[in-house]
């Protein structure tokens, strides 16, 4: 039974199916259904299909030929990309089976970026393919929340009365009869204007990130991300705090009216958060792949500023730990002094040493701030083999007297609570 055609460039595996409806003369859709799924209840959903398995065992399809068929005919590479590989996999699997929970995987059925309530296309796309291949599909990039407009030709795309609801999910139609149903109704109310080019430019964008989704990273993996941006273009106040205004400002100016036009990118006019601080401040729940993009391109037309200590990650220089020397830290805090610029550099391993940078732009040498519980296991163990002083100093890189001090602490404190101070 593997009759199902060959998807073309960018088409969507619910348009195969309408093709393939087509070729077999338009049978109804009960006995449709059956002959590709075996069942008459089959779904034919237009972005995110489910039941996907039942389709592969009745085409006999492996299970890598199923995987790529989602990858390269569905828009499951945009809604996750930026989602985690556990997430991925999650959604996944919920497309080959009944799907149930997907929209609550994706976050899909809160987002303030809504899906497209009917399919899209571009009348000069239906145009040029019907010329080229006799027969027009739908581009899955047409489809995505957020495109308004056409990337290929920088037109206004038409809303089809294929409705994207339960109601009419068993509806098959081409882009070419939906052209011709209807004199149509374009994707935004443009007044006659042409789709300005900040519009254009976000439909590029979704078309890019469905084509080559980023490596898995997670809502918590993405917050750092943005960190790193803000700090690397001073858009945070110390090492925490959000320049919340100015960011919002950065992201009003560069995309401007756009951000109006499409629903969950508004950024109003209170003074309060919008969705822009909301966003650089989740560590947890995914948001919408718009919003990314939106954000992200707004940011990448800041220019960086000097890092006075260089980027993160910095060095941990603690003696005790298997990652000595190794770039590891991401914590830093600034703090100025009569002209001097004091970095204190904290390690998840609970070390934590301090570096001064002059006002000549000189460095001095680390200090060590706080050793962290490595060092009340390290000076227990030593003492239980019989360490020499100098032996343990040596082992920490510090001088004898500094040992004695800290195993003093060691002694008054229970392990748990012995981080090695420095006053």
């Amino acid at each position: 039974m593997d009759w199902l055609p060959e998807p073309y460039p960018g088409e969507t595996f619910y348009s195969m199916l309408v093709r393939l409806h087509r070729y077999l003369g338009r049978p109804p859709y009960a006995s449709f259904a059956r002959a590709i799924a075996g069942r008459r209840q089959f779904v034919a959903l237009c972005h995110l299909p489910c039941d996907l398995a039942a389709v592969a065992e009745r085409f006999g399809w492996p299970d890598e030929q199923l995987d790529q068929l989602i990858h390269s005919t569905t828009t499951y590479g945009y809604h996750t990309a930026f989602a985690s590989q556990t997430v991925r996999e999650r959604a996944l699997r919920q497309m080959k089976g009944q799907g149930a929970s997907l929209q609550f995987t994706l976050g899909l059925s809160t987002f303030p970026v809504p899906m497209p309530g009917s399919l899209q296309f571009c009348r000069d796309c239906v145009a040029d393919v019907l010329d080229r291949a006799g027969e027009a599909w739908w581009l899955r990039w047409q489809q995505l929340p957020g495109v308004l407009v056409c990337a290929e030709h920088g037109t206004w795309l038409y809303r089809s009365s294929a409705e994207l609801n339960p109601r009419k999910r068993h509806s098959l139609m081409s882009p070419d009869e939906a052209a011709e149903m209807q004199s149509g109704d374009l994707s935004c109310r443009s007044n006659g204007k042409p789709p300005p080019p900040k519009l254009v430019e976000l439909a590029r964008l979704s078309r890019a990130l469905l084509d080559a989704p980023p490596e898995p990273n997670g809502p918590a993996g993405q917050y750092q991300h943005y960190r790193h941006m803000l700090a690397d273009r001073g858009l945070l106040r110390g090492t925490q705090h959000l320049r919340a205004s100015r960011i919002q400002q950065l992201v009003s100016d560069y995309w401007g009216e756009t951000l109006e036009m499409i629903p969950g990118l508004s950024l109003g006019t209170d003074e309060g958060p919008n969705w822009v601080t909301d966003l650089l401040r989740n560590r947890r729940k995914l948001a919408p792949p718009a919003q990314h993009l939106v954000l992200q391109t707004a940011l990448e037309q800041v220019p960086e500023v000097e890092r006075p200590f260089g980027p993160p990650p910095w060095l941990c220089l603690n003696p005790l730990a298997e990652h000595f020397e190794k770039p590891v830290v991401t914590r830093q805090r600034l703090v100025r002094d009569r002209g001097k610029l004091h970095g204190h550099f904290t390690c998840s391993c609970g070390y934590s040493y301090s570096r001064t940078r002059r006002p000549d732009g000189a460095i001095g040498r680390p200090r060590i701030r706080q050793f962290g519980p490595e060092a009340g296991r390290f000076l227990r163990q030593a003492a239980a083999s019989g360490l020499s002083l100098r032996g343990k100093a040596r082992a920490m890189r510090v001088d004898p007297m500094t040992v004695k001090r800290l195993e003093q602490e060691v002694l008054q404190k229970p392990e748990s609570k012995c981080q090695g101070e420095f006053s």
